[in-house]
């Protein structure tokens, strides 16, 4: 789509709307990659396939709306829908949400893709389905004054009703419905002022809340579909392992097992439940090829991070984008000045190193995908955060057309980038296919969740400071190692740059110093590594937060004054420091043993800045407090942006205290939560949200969070005990921490 694409200017092409014959209802739909002219009619409540449908309104008054992108925790199913109803002026207690099927209708409208990824839902979807909304309520509007022959300004719509103020009439919406789906569609439909949002920036119950506490709610585990058998996985422990051989015959015998079915690196076994299949899996004879990766260790790993890092000839330059000109442009370091500066005798100097260890993702329900697949048909249900992909996938694997495949999306059990990948989905179709007719059920076990993940990459980091006798930072080199997951991902496109996801961010572009020299170098390993919450911000959070902590004690500083100092030039960004500093009482001084630390983080559409106040009396550490103040524009519903606030915290301080895969004989040496753990609840702050009142665009919430925890504890434990740790997680030095 091109960038001057203005949602509201709405076509016939662009927009699709269809009678949902027998029902009364009208399916109201917005194509914006394009579709065919022709009215789509269904038969019922939209149908088999309602292809296309955003919106359906019901003779009884119902409104059904479709999320457009899958719902694994981050709160889309009921904020996307909220957009709609806002608009549609729906009464919000009689709205339905459904979830979203793979359907290029329901692509992302900037990218053109059905993917859940960099907190962008609400920023790329916003602006289009409000004018699905609009034009839906013109639509119901028009045909109500039509009835009573009055002017459709005299009408308007409140709780699902179009109303007729002067002669007291009114109209539900399913009694309109039929009649709305044959008028013209609004090319240019009125969005409703801000003033007017009945719904937007007001706290609701999710409407997902219900189900999940009941357990009605269908996540990927939970799908029985006609005749259902269950899938169990027998694997190596290795990360890459390939099958030798296998006797099915040691597991045939055992109750409910179906069918035992080859892959290349594992075996599945499929029998009338998954416990049954698991225990035969188990049980299974089988034999697998290691020697790919058998010498790989977390020692070696350390060791090759640490040469890579060193490497001078490999080392690019991410260079600062400068935004103030359009098209932006590339600023690349000056190293001669730089170099100068570091030479100056009169100027301090800083030379410091960090490190952070592959990470799992770790959702709280496992790798899972259903399938069924017949001679014509391919059906899948999973929890999947690209479900186009998954259904070009599924094609391919049953030489089927992408007509012929349905990839329905349910519910998941957290996501956090794992479920970006296709690895279950693959498995399960191919087992599909050799039980025709069958809807199989493949489920992962924790230990093969855990040990055959997609892990966020390990990183080393060195920064080179340069501070005047005053105090100020004149110059800052910074430069990381680690594998280059754009790379493995088949998404770098100019190998002249460093990864972006591994270098920007190592100095935030807000923080303006004089000289500086960003650097990435890629680090060969034999790891598999895939999308983690928060990507590249996950580390370079802590590795630049951490520096400028470090910078300002170097230079007897205050580590808040030397940022607010850094970000002159940036008044909003500025705004959120501030605010950080003054609800968390910066200034106030504290007993000895206690101390505070401040991270920020701008990124995903929001900035957020974060202060922990901790105690420390030996190896214990307890978090007395954490203050998250959040920037994130206009915001939907201020519940779920608290709620995302508080459990990316809670995640990155997991990472931070606990997380940390280690390595033997190529396989990871973790396997369950019980070696590698969250934060539990009696360990968990309470933590005070502060959200910024602002017209901005409304951005991201998920991920910006994430970055500013780890640094932010690591900075306050300083403060409290004069100790410094540049290497996580910090279980590895003994600490004990704790919520108090």
């Amino acid at each position: 789509m091109s960038a001057d694409f203005d949602p509201r200017e709405i076509t016939r092409r662009r927009f699709v709307i269809g009678a949902a014959l027998g029902a009364g209802g009208v399916l109201l739909a917005r194509g914006l990659a394009g579709g065919a002219d022709e009215v789509f009619a269904a038969e019922g409540r939209g149908g088999a396939d309602p292809f296309f449908a955003h919106l359906q309104i019901e003779a009884d008054g119902t409104v059904i709306i479709t999320c457009p992108q899958a719902e694994i925790g981050q709160g889309v199913y009921d904020s996307l829908a909220m957009i709609v109803a806002d608009e549609l002026d729906a009464d919000w207690s009689r709205v339905r949400v459904r979830t979203a099927w793979a359907e290029s209708a329901l692509a992302n409208p900037i990218n053109k893709r059905q993917r859940i990824g960099g907190s962008d839902s609400v920023m790329t979807f916003r602006d289009g389905l409000r004018t699905v909304g609009a034009a839906a309520r013109e639509m119901l509007i028009a045909t109500a004054a039509e009835r009573w022959s009055v002017p459709m300004a005299h009408c308007r719509c409140e709780q699902s009703r179009v109303v007729h103020d002067a002669s007291n009439r009114a109209f539900h919406f399913g009694e309109l419905a039929a009649d709305a789906a044959r008028r013209p569609v609004p090319a240019t439909p009125a969005l409703k002022p801000a003033s007017a949002l009945r719904l937007t920036g007001r706290r609701h119950v999710r409407k997902d809340t219900p189900a999940k506490i009941d357990g009605s709610a269908e996540f990927g585990v939970d799908v029985r579909r006609g005749v259902t058998v269950f899938a169990a996985l027998r694997r190596a422990n290795a990360i890459d392992a390939r099958l030798v051989r296998h006797d099915p015959k040691s597991v045939s015998a055992m109750p409910g097992v179906v069918a035992v079915v080859p892959l290349d690196d594992a075996v599945a076994v499929v029998a009338d439940s998954w416990w049954r299949a698991h225990r035969a899996a188990e049980a299974l004879i089988v034999e697998f090829d290691e020697s790919n990766v058998r010498g790989l260790s977390t020692a070696g790993i350390e060791a090759t991070l640490r040469a890579t890092l060193r490497d001078d000839a490999r080392a690019l330059e991410w260079p600062r984008i400068d935004r103030s000109v359009q098209p932006p442009r590339r600023i690349k370091a000056d190293r001669v000045a730089l170099e100068a500066t570091f030479a100056r005798r009169d100027a301090k100097q800083l030379d410091v190193t960090y490190e952070v260890p592959h990470l799992a993702h770790m959702t709280m329900e496992p790798q899972c995908c259903a399938v069924r697949v017949s001679a014509d048909r391919c059906e899948v249900w999973a929890p999947l955060q690209q479900p186009d992909y998954a259904r070009d996938l599924a094609a391919t694997l049953t030489n089927l057309p992408a007509d012929k495949v349905r990839v329905e999306t349910t519910f998941g059990g957290g996501g956090f980038g794992r479920r970006w990948e296709l690895d279950a989905l693959r498995q399960a179709v191919l087992i599909a296919r050799e039980l025709p007719g069958r809807t199989v059920n493949l489920i992962w076990s924790r230990e093969q969740d855990m040990r055959h993940d997609f892990y966020r990459p390990a990183h080393m980091a060195r920064y080179r400071a340069a501070i005047d006798r005053e105090g100020r930072l004149l110059a800052l080199h910074g430069r990381t190692a680690g594998q280059s997951l754009l790379a493995y991902k088949g998404l770098r496109k100019d190998m002249t740059l460093p990864d972006v996801g591994a270098t920007a961010g190592l100095l935030l572009d807000e923080y303006r110093v004089p000289l500086r020299l960003l650097e990435g170098v890629d680090a060969q390993l034999p790891i598999p590594i895939g999308f983690w919450r928060s990507v590249g911000a996950s580390q370079n959070g802590f590795f630049c937060e951490s520096v400028l902590d470090e910078i300002a004690h170097a230079a007897g500083r205050d580590p808040y004054e030397l940022r607010r100092e850094l970000l002159a030039d940036e008044p909003r960004v500025r705004a959120v420091l501030e605010r950080a500093a003054e609800a968390s009482d910066w200034h106030r001084p504290l007993p000895k043993g206690r101390g505070r630390g401040i991270a920020l983080n701008t990124g995903f559409g929001g900035i957020c800045a974060q202060v922990f106040e901790v105690s420390v009396r030996g190896s214990k550490v307890v978090i007395h407090r954490v203050v998250c103040v959040y920037d994130c524009g206009l915001v939907l519903n201020p519940s779920i942006v608290e709620s995302q606030l508080e459990g990316g915290i809670a995640f990155g301080l997991s990472a931070a205290i606990y997380g940390g895969l280690h390595f033997e004989r190529g396989a990871v040496v973790e396997s369950n939560f019980q070696d590698q753990t969250f934060v539990r609840s009696h360990e968990m702050p309470k933590v005070e949200t502060h959200l910024i009142a602002s017209d901005e665009r409304a951005g991201g919430v998920g991920e910006a969070s994430v970055p500013p925890a780890a640094p932010a504890l690591v900075n306050a434990i300083f403060a409290a005990s004069g100790r410094r740790y540049r290497r996580l997680p910090l279980r590895d030095f003994g600490l004990e921490i704790g919520a108090g």
